[in-house]
């Protein structure tokens, strides 16, 4: 379960990576006030910085569950990878 509950504002979304070290890894984004059950939705990394390398592309569609390993907050869902 991931559930988004902060306050909507600046950096109110969050971004879930497939590696810790999130700089150029794959990533979810949760929205203000979403809630995923990563055991019943399909939920999937979705997003990758454009410089990625072959690596940091490989996990694009595998589903967020037992997956997830790092998150940041973020101002918006989307292209954001910093």
């Amino acid at each position: 379960m991931i559930w988004n509950n902060g306050f909507p504002g600046r950096y109110d979304d969050v971004n879930v990576y497939d590696y810790a070290t999130w700089s150029g890894s794959a990533y979810a984004c949760v929205g203000n006030g979403d809630y995923w059950d990563l055991r019943r939705g399909d939920y999937v990394f979705s997003w990758v910085n454009d410089g990625a390398d072959a690596w940091q592309r490989s996990p694009l569609g595998r589903r967020v569950h037992d997956n997830g390993s790092g998150h940041i907050w973020v101002d918006w869902c989307g292209n954001n990878n910093r």
